[in-house]
């Protein structure tokens, strides 16, 4: 039976897997979601007074008035949160916050205790711009104050409570609000710096494994060399040994070299498919994979997983993905694998346009009577197919756990 393994949010609930982090298409919807949310939230906040304005019936000036203010205290709002975080801002952030506080104190006295669900963005803001402990203390009394506006305004004590903890609730959510839109930019660089990594970690094995295995005789033979360049007038017999051995290393560094190449050449098929599932949900991408390849030749097998290796440097690199599809199934005397994901731009240019990569594996592909496929699907989509014909030997199933 073929296995397959998936990744979706909703994957395996019950035994108590969470759902990977959003992939970089993802952070940009995270993005885009925590500003609607923020939009809505602040822009509720200013609905909400308006309609108290409105009902109060203070004429068509003042009316309107109000609604400039709230619009204006509203853009203003909007402004501290995209500046949240940004030390180059920060000038700016206290000019706003200045603005901010004369929006929202004279006008109490013209609209009264219908105004008093302004101060709760001063306060949000107070806590936003300020240091910990003036944005602390600007904050209480921010809540401080639209109690004593209330207490002007009515002279039951509930309300003055009311007032105090609604503003208070209400600073904290502009806070937090805008905190969130923060923590996505945070996500975001994160993936991008996960994406990075994962792309050079193969590069960075290979160098390491290359320079422990023919440094030192690389080294040997530059030194024999500038030996035998200086015997070779005075003593020529032993420049001749020092050739001879010359020969002799660099035949068992290039032996040495060929044995690196040869196991990064042999790269196993079911290994390469963990490690491209890890490699892409460390990202942040859903993963879902099928495979159902059986036993296959070894230069076929490292077709295929050098097809998903240079598929998945590509998706890390060139798309903005959220998922990501990869099959492996073998059909009569033929296997065919192919990857697919989301959120490639569409000017991006085309396939196999620069020389190695897709280049090579296709040259690799016709090798073998095989054909490469890649191509742009619609809605932001990237394909890769590669089909490469096999004997028929004895099949097992590949199964990854």
């Amino acid at each position: 039976m073929p296995s397959e393994t998936t990744q979706p949010p909703e994957w395996s609930p019950e035994a108590g897997r969470r759902p990977p982090a959003p992939g970089p298409g993802g952070a940009r919807m995270a993005s885009t979601i925590a500003w609607g949310v923020t939009a809505t939230v602040f822009g509720g906040l200013c609905v909400v007074a308006f309609v108290n304005v409105y009902s109060r019936s203070l004429g068509p000036a003042p009316t309107l008035l109000a609604g400039v203010g709230m619009a204006v205290l509203f853009a203003l709002q909007m402004l501290q949160c995209g500046w949240a975080g940004s030390p180059e801002h920060r000038r700016a952030a206290h000019a706003v916050l200045a603005l901010q506080l004369f929006i929202t104190g004279p006008p109490l006295l013209l609209f009264g205790q219908s105004w008093v669900g302004m101060l709760g963005f001063v306060a949000g803001s107070a806590l936003l711009v300020l240091p910990r402990i003036a944005g602390g203390v600007l904050f209480a009394a921010v809540a401080a104050g639209a109690a004593l506006a209330q207490a002007a305004f009515s002279t039951e004590l509930w309300p003055v409570g009311y007032t105090a903890l609604s503003t208070l609730v209400t600073g904290l959510v502009v806070y937090g609000l805008s905190c969130l839109r923060v923590l996505v930019g945070e996500m975001e660089r994160a993936q991008a710096r996960i994406a990075e990594t994962a792309v050079v970690q193969e590069r960075l094995r290979f160098a390491r494994d290359l320079n422990g295995l023919v440094g030192d005789e690389l080294s040997a033979i530059a030194l024999k060399t500038e030996l035998a360049r200086r015997l070779v007038e005075r003593d020529p017999e032993r420049a001749r040994g020092e050739l001879e051995e010359i020969l002799r290393v660099g035949r068992k560094a290039l032996s040495d070299v060929r044995s690196v190449a040869h196991g990064y050449r042999d790269l196993p098929l079911g290994d390469e498919l963990r490690s491209v599932r890890s490699v892409l949900a460390a990202a942040g991408i859903r993963v879902r994979i099928h495979a159902d390849h059986g036993d296959l030749p070894r230069p076929v097998g490292t077709l295929l997983a050098t097809a998903l290796r240079e598929a998945t440097t590509n998706v890390l690199r060139h798309a903005r993905a959220e998922e990501c599809a990869i099959s492996v199934v073998r059909e009569g005397d033929a296997v065919r694998a192919e990857v697919s994901c989301d959120g490639v731009h569409p000017e991006a240019e085309p396939p196999g346009s620069r020389p190695g990569g897709l280049r090579t594996l296709s040259e690799r592909a016709a090798s073998l009577g095989g054909t490469l496929t890649a191509e742009y699907l619609d809605e932001g989509r990237f394909r890769l197919a590669l089909e490469v014909p096999v004997p028929e030997p004895a099949r097992s199933t590949a199964a990854f756990g």
